[in-house]
């Protein structure tokens, strides 16, 4: 019975994908390789989704091209996550 539900919980997570879009997981993965918590990273990536929108967000990591405003937007993210998480 306990293998059962550990299978269970591994295909639930499999087809969830855990939650994660693809650019969340390539910007957090990029984020915290550059020394910055997982909570912070995914701090800035939830704010990245409200300045941009969800769907822009993930174009941007699609195409690889990115707005004007977007690496202030990620420093500024960044500065008030850190505060927020007091880092």
């Amino acid at each position: 019975m306990k293998i059962n539900l550990v299978a269970l919980s591994f295909c639930a997570a499999l087809i969830s994908g855990c939650g994660k879009s693809p650019a969340e997981k390539l910007f957090v993965d990029g984020c915290t390789s550059g020394g910055s918590s997982t909570k912070v990273c995914k701090c800035v990536f939830q704010g990245l989704q409200r300045q941009y929108g969800e769907d822009e967000v993930e174009k941007m990591f699609e195409t690889g091209r990115t707005p004007p405003d977007f690496l202030g937007t990620v420093q500024v993210g960044g500065m008030f996550c850190r505060h927020k998480y007091d880092e």
